[in-house]
């Protein structure tokens, strides 16, 4: 079918470039209602997002037109197309070219053989996993659950020859728990994805969040003023997301990105300096691939170094607008460790150690930011005092001039890097 589609969109007139993004997908799923399964099923899907391009001139200027459609095997394709090509001719951008074919590619491990001969089986355990951590607690019962095993083969193919193939699996797993003598004073839950069974951990994760609801049996809100703040956790999955911002090509492009290259992405820093990397390598991430959505070849970029911006990344649109390397956009986000250890920046106090909230967000522009506590501690002088609600603000520019990063290390989905990150004088909004 992609070879078919290719053809007919090769001999389409009028077209300047074209691209053809398949997905494959096939999920077994199940669903829980308490410990008894409610359902179980098979979603097998394939689609083609496909984008044409129209290259025009106006007042003597060349400008690219584009438009995509998502198109599934039985449909008419070719007034698709031309629907298509006609509203493309009403754009105007700047032109950009495709990735070549030709390139180079690091093929990283994303495929765990057993969700792709077996996902049932796989499936099956994560849920005997979800149940055994619940029975080990007392006062703890599983509302629901759901866990999908997924296979997906993703293509790539253009005008200018590129032709490019990868497959990857998923395992999501989402549940509620209930907690409290009877099981229905505090409700509390999340989801979760990884690539490969082995490193879901989903027990793990069962145990640590009948912690969280432990603690809010018994939570306060936090004191208001200003407070030291150790993040983790929940928290860690985007709080450098102001920095991935501020080094795409499309916030240079835009003007709104404050970084130039060479210089430091916070000004007079006390503490520890930041290195930042996207890495789209990195073992077990769930934005580990070998090529972009355009099949640009990707590799391991490092953004920030010791507290200075040293390359930028930027798709292959936006890199041919500032010309400069196409790198792809950001990846899994690599951060390197500190110096001290993960104890020593809980020491002493008063601080609060941070680790859910209902959101947070830094804004990309401005770098501010502000997160509704749902879970963390006071600490002081060594008493632990369990804190929900309240709320932490502040602007990453000068949160980040003291940060001290954990010696210890984590990785979660798409974050590899310090355990812990503490950032000195906070505002904290609570009683």
């Amino acid at each position: 079918m992609l070879n078919e589609i290719a053809e007919k969109l090769s001999n389409h007139p009028g077209l300047s470039a074209w691209q053809i993004r398949r997905v494959k997908s096939r999920s077994s799923q199940l669903f829980l209602i308490a410990e008894e399964t409610e359902s179980r099923r098979t979603v097998e899907t394939e689609r083609y997002a496909i984008t044409v391009f129209v290259e025009r001139e106006v007042e003597g200027k060349k400008v690219l037109g584009e438009s995509e459609f998502l198109f599934v095997p039985g449909e008419d394709l070719r007034p698709r197309v031309e629907s298509a090509a006609a509203m493309a001719a009403l754009v105007a951008n700047e032109p950009f070219t495709l990735p070549i074919a030709g390139q180079k590619y690091e093929v990283p491990d994303t495929v765990d053989k057993e969700i792709v001969g077996r996902p049932n089986v796989v499936i099956d355990r994560v849920r005997d996993d979800i149940l055994s951590a619940v029975s080990d607690r007392d006062g703890l019962c599983l509302s629901a659950a759901e866990i999908y095993a997924t296979h997906r083969e993703i293509a790539v193919a253009n005008s200018l020859g590129l032709g490019v193939e990868r497959e990857e699996t998923e395992l999501y797993a989402e549940f509620v728990l209930f907690a409290g003598k009877d099981c229905d004073e505090v409700e509390v839950g999340t989801s979760t994805q990884s690539r490969f069974y082995e490193t879901l951990k989903i027990g793990e994760l069962v145990s640590e969040y009948a912690g969280y609801a432990s603690d809010n049996l018994k939570a306060q809100l936090p004191p208001t003023g200003k407070f030291d703040v150790v993040f983790s956790g929940e928290a860690l999955d985007t709080l450098f997301n102001w920095f991935i911002s501020q080094a795409g090509g499309g916030s240079k492009y835009q003007r709104w990105s404050v970084f130039e290259e060479g210089w430091p992405v916070i000004e007079n820093p006390e503490g520890e300096r930041l290195t930042l990397a996207s890495n789209p390598l990195l073992p077990g991430g769930m934005r580990t691939r070998a090529f972009d959505e355009q099949g640009l070849s990707l590799g391991r970029v490092e953004v920030i170094k010791d507290g200075v911006f040293a390359a930028r990344t930027a798709s292959k649109r936006y890199a041919d607008y500032l010309g400069i390397p196409a790198t792809g956009d950001f990846a899994n986000v690599e951060v390197a460790p500190g110096s001290t250890p993960k104890a020593d920046l809980l020491k002493g106090g008063p601080l609060l150690h941070l680790f859910r909230f209902s959101t947070f967000e830094p804004n990309g522009v401005s770098g501010s930011f502000s997160g509704e506590i749902r879970n963390g501690y006071l600490i002081e002088n060594g008493r632990i005092t369990p804190i929900k609600g309240g709320a932490v603000t502040g602007a990453m520019q000068d949160a980040f001039r003291r940060a001290h990063f954990s010696r210890e290390t984590v990785q979660r989905e798409s974050y590899s890097g310090p355990a812990c990150v503490k950032l000195h004088g906070l505002d904290i909004g609570g009683e």
